[in-house]
């Protein structure tokens, strides 16, 4: 968007770059499971994706959300990132020998 600084002159009718607003887009994946190891390892009583949200907001929009986790395994962060309005995108754990 661009704004005209109005006069009669050149030099007024200038853009002024500072008067242009952008706003950055964020896309959020957010690979769940790892900052549930990290909760439980950190011992802390709970996690608030909310803190986390709060500080994005502060550099831009969020546009997606989207959290990649073996939600069966995970249960009890689920209706936070739902309240979050996080897609949930379930990813079924495989065992370390592949069969």
């Amino acid at each position: 968007m661009c704004r005209h600084t109005g006069g009669d002159h050149p030099e007024e009718n200038r853009v002024s770059e500072s008067s242009q607003i952008q706003t950055q887009s964020i896309a959020m994946f957010c690979d769940f499971e790892n900052i549930a190891l990290g909760v439980r390892d950190a011992k802390y009583a709970h996690f608030d994706i909310t803190k986390v949200l709060e500080r994005l907001l502060l550099k831009g929009n969020i546009v997606v959300k989207k959290a990649y986790c073996d939600w069966e395994r995970y249960k009890e962060f689920k209706r936070a990132m739902h309240e979050a309005s996080f897609e949930l995108i379930e990813i079924p754990h495989v065992r370390q020998s592949g069969k």
